[in-house]
């Protein structure tokens, strides 16, 4: 699976909503943060818990590439935005019914063995 391929499969497995597709992308031992986690999630199961929160918060939510996928063989970076109407309580902040858009920035990163 070359770059594109990986993170094509990471934004459609996020906006689709599928929990199943997380499974073929992330190999074990695996960790996942993002600014909604405190602390680094270790494992696909810790990552599908989190990203079914997310979907409960917001339900609309997808994932757009926002440039171009770079890899040096071992990392690779794909810069995208999150997008989505916030519906459900998120830490302390209530509802707002309101269009969000989140640069993921500067970019998510993942290494191959």
């Amino acid at each position: 699976m070359d770059v594109d391929e990986l993170f094509d499969a990471w934004d459609r497995t996020w906006s689709g909503r599928d929990p199943t597709g997380f499974e073929s992308l992330c190999v074990e031992p695996f960790a996942y943060e993002d600014p909604l986690t405190p602390e680094p999630l270790h494992g696909v199961l810790s990552l599908v818990a989190h990203a079914r929160k997310l979907w409960k918060v917001f339900p609309d939510a997808r994932v757009n590439a926002t440039g171009e996928r770079l890899t040096d063989g071992r990392f690779a970076c794909a810069p995208c935005k999150i997008l989505g109407t916030h519906m459900g309580r998120l830490g302390g902040i209530t509802p707002t019914g309101r269009f969000i858009s989140c640069s993921t920035g500067p970019c998510s990163m993942c290494s191959s063995r």
